[in-house]
């Protein structure tokens, strides 16, 4: 159960806009949405940033966690400051951590937990495991950066605080907490939040938010949403997602749309385009959900322009919907500039991963976030049909 530890105060730093909003969702209640801001040092007592670093490069990421991290010391320290980072290393997250903690002195070191074992990403001997397929080293990765850096296992909050305390006096900056289990997280989390704990900046994914969430005295968000036409937008090129756009489509849940790369952003294309955002304004002025995805092989590096050309594409239709489900971090962002929109009001999560707002400027809208790689094949269905069924739209199998 839940401790009477409140959080009066919080901080969440995230290089990406989905991890934001997930760890922003792990907060929220029925009484405290938890804003997600893109831009700048935002005000308040609970609040999370998205700084899109890890779009940047390493240097400019680099220049921008210290800035931000810079203006976070010089004011009133907060209860908890969150910095969250990806749970397969994705990013710059030896360097941010780094920078943050050469510009915030008041952090005696990190306390590195990406693990999140709801999706299958667990940390064992301080390397990534994802779906029991080995990952990136953390410690090899962290101590690159120039971190000391101290790798323990959780135990009862009595044993683990005085490991921790032995890390510092050793000089460790950063200290790798394994875990295989949310039982572990929640040790984890009880021995931050411990009144004797040393001052740490957190860091991880949005498993060990959702465990220090279960610290805090809250009343669950009950999420009901209202039934009508869904837009959603698969802009990431993960396997995940692709599976669960495929089987949206088997399933007949939505009107799928793909163009390629090439059709989403070249010039001459412009005809095909304006031919698949007005059989998709059709249809969702007919109440039938619509689904936007990428046809065929993705080059990478390509990522970012492409999804901001899906964004350009779509957001025309975003008004013809009651729920926008944006798929990928960088497509809510790229979704986010085109629609003006600054802050979302994250009002809790549909299932874990899968986080629910609203925007002031989009109003009674609700926007559904979703890292790529998260859920089963089946999540973007059972998401989609919250808001009702397509005519002639299969059950799950």
């Amino acid at each position: 159960m839940p401790s009477s530890r409140p959080l009066p105060f919080l901080r969440i730093v995230a290089d990406d806009l989905s991890g934001a909003a997930d760890c922003a969702a792990s907060f929220a209640d029925a009484r405290r949405p938890i804003p997600v801001h893109l831009h700048g040092l935002p005000q308040g007592p609970c609040w999370a940033l998205d700084t899109d670093t890890r779009a940047m490069d390493e240097t400019s990421a680099v220049a921008e966690t210290r800035r931000l991290f810079g203006q976070l010391a010089a004011g009133a320290a907060p209860q908890l400051v969150y910095k969250k980072i990806d749970s397969t290393l994705r990013g710059h997250v030896g360097a941010e951590l780094a920078a943050a903690l050469a510009a915030a002195p008041q952090f005696a070191a990190a306390l590195v937990a990406p693990a999140f074992p709801q999706q299958g990403r667990t940390l064992d001997g301080g390397k990534v495991v994802v779906h029991g397929r080995p990952g990136s080293d953390l410690v090899a990765l962290l101590e690159a950066a120039g971190l000391k850096t101290a790798l323990l296992r959780p135990a009862a909050t009595g044993e683990l605080l005085p490991s921790i305390a032995a890390a510092l006096a050793s000089g460790a900056r950063a200290i790798v907490m394994d875990a295989a289990s949310d039982g572990e997280l929640a040790l984890v989390a009880d021995a931050l939040l411990q009144p004797s704990a040393p001052r740490l900046l957190a860091a991880g994914s949005a498993g060990l938010a959702r465990a220090l969430a279960a610290q805090d005295a809250r009343e669950p968000a009950v999420d009901t949403p209202a039934p009508g036409a869904v837009m959603t937008v698969v802009g990431s090129f993960s396997p995940a997602s692709a599976a669960q756009a495929a089987q949206v489509e088997q399933g007949g849940d939505a009107l799928v749309l793909r163009l390629t790369a090439a059709q989403w952003t070249g010039e001459r294309h412009a005809a095909l385009r304006e031919d698949a955002v007005a059989a998709a304004r059709a249809a969702l002025l007919q109440g039938r959900h619509v689904l936007f995805a990428v046809a065929g092989e993705v080059v990478q590096p390509f990522t970012r322009s492409l999804v901001q050309g899906i964004a350009a594409a779509t957001a025309p239709l975003v008004p013809q919907t009651t729920a926008c489900v944006l798929t990928g971090g960088d497509t809510a962002r790229a979704m986010f500039d085109v629609l003006g929109i600054a802050c979302l009001q994250v009002t809790g999560e549909l299932e874990p991963g899968i986080s629910a707002g609203l925007a002031a400027s989009q109003v009674s809208r609700r926007f559904i976030l979703k890292a790529g790689g998260f859920g089963d094949a089946l999540a973007l269905q059972r998401v989609i049909r919250r808001f009702g069924a397509n005519p002639g739209a299969r059950a799950p199998s």
